[in-house]
């Protein structure tokens, strides 16, 4: 390999690869960084808030990775001065991975709130750029920690890039900054990378169960609540077409209260669960499905969304977050705070079934839904790290 032909260096700092009790952890972030071994070299600290000291700790779980646990409040109480301290261990995981002997080129903190704060002090010291990638957790942080603001305007001033993943995110990011500094030090650096979705695009089905609906959740405590399953499941109460049938995918310690749920609002013979389902089945359900139902109050992304939308099944989800935005007429958009909105949100997918159907057979004919593949991710990415390097 020529000079010329050298992969550029990549350090991606990310807490989005690991869970300290074997939760499932959102792909997303690995799959980006897996595309990436095409055209660079990827170095990778997986980081990881611990609640106690004695598991605190560093090691080297393969050659490219740093795996790094430290301790941290719950909240985000003493946000920055943890962040500092993760950011001492990874200065002294010498033995492990010499992060200040790698010839890192670019460095990509895969939230601005928490790896942003770390990439910055890396990036700033060793006076190289920094991508910075927006997520529905930065929002939390910005909203709740003002006092944190003059920080990270400093991140995103000294920032290269700022990737986003869905259009909602500029509005959402927008308002915390006064529209000077937007201009000037965001809007330029504003770039669109959607999420990978490595699946087939299949057109509609026909032969689909008349009034049947599709979710999927993880039964957890949190996410069950962030995806408002209780206000799905009273607005399919409060509707008097009782043809209505929901399907459930999805495990975890707090199924028992979602059935409970069930029994409570008299539903039992609309709801079905379906537990945890392979991989290789879902895609079944979702073509089989009339509509896919998710009114989440809060998303990064919503990969389950894409995964209808692939499967030609029409989507139901919540204003301003997530999906909405991305594409027209594929779906009803709700808010997922009132039961009445869901409600009708749900006469509406089925009604409109029909054309909701044919506007997505149409936009998988015009290719619109290759954003989502692999490919097509690694090219923009390749884009925006040669185009860093290069200093365009």
């Amino acid at each position: 390999m020529s000079e010329n032909d050298k992969k550029p260096v990549v350090l991606h700092l990310t807490y989005e690869l690991r869970r300290r009790k074997k939760e499932e952890v959102t792909s997303a972030v690995r799959n980006l960084i897996a595309q990436s071994e095409y055209f660079s070299t990827p170095y990778v600290v997986s980081l990881l808030r611990v609640p106690t000291f004695r598991e605190r700790g560093i090691r080297k779980k393969e050659p490219n990775t740093l795996e790094v646990n430290s301790f941290g409040l719950p909240f985000g109480i003493l946000l920055h001065y943890h962040l500092k301290c993760a950011h001492k261990l990874i200065q002294k995981a010498k033995n492990e991975l010499n992060i200040a002997a790698l010839p890192i080129e670019v460095i990509h903190a895969h939230k601005l709130t928490f790896e942003g704060v770390i990439g910055y002090e890396i990036a700033k010291k060793r006076n190289i750029p920094l991508i910075l990638t927006i997520r529905q957790t930065d929002f939390g942080v910005l909203k709740h920690k003002k006092f944190y603001r003059p920080m990270y305007r400093e991140i995103v001033e000294y920032s290269s890039a700022i990737i986003y993943l869905v259009p909602y995110v500029i509005k959402a990011f927008r308002k915390y900054w006064d529209e000077d500094f937007f201009e000037n030090h965001i809007k330029n650096k504003l770039v669109f990378l959607p999420n990978i979705v490595d699946k087939e695009i299949h057109p509609p089905e026909t032969d689909f169960e008349q009034g049947s609906l599709l979710t999927i959740v993880r039964m957890t405590k949190e996410s069950v609540r962030r995806k408002k399953l209780k206000n799905l499941l009273q607005a399919l109460k409060n509707i008097a077409d009782k043809s209505f049938k929901l399907k459930i995918i999805g495990d975890g310690p707090y199924l028992k209260k979602v059935k409970q749920w069930v029994q409570t609002f008299e539903l039992p013979g609309q709801v079905e669960f379906l537990g945890k389902v392979d991989n290789k089945l879902i895609d079944s359900y979702y073509r089989k499905a009339q509509a896919f139902v998710l009114p989440s109050k809060s998303e990064s992304f919503g990969m389950v969304y894409a995964e209808s939308l692939l499967n030609g099944t029409p989507i139901l989800y919540a204003k301003n977050t997530g999906f909405d935005g991305l594409f027209e007429g594929v779906g009803v958009a709700v808010d997922p705070f009132d039961i009445q909105s869901i409600q009708s949100g749900l006469a509406k997918i089925i009604k409109e079934n029909e054309y909701l159907r044919n506007q997505i057979r149409n936009l998988q004919r015009e290719g619109a839904f290759e954003i989502f593949h692999p490919e097509k991710v690694r090219e923009q990415y390749r884009k925006i790290i040669n185009q860093i390097i290069s200093g365009g």
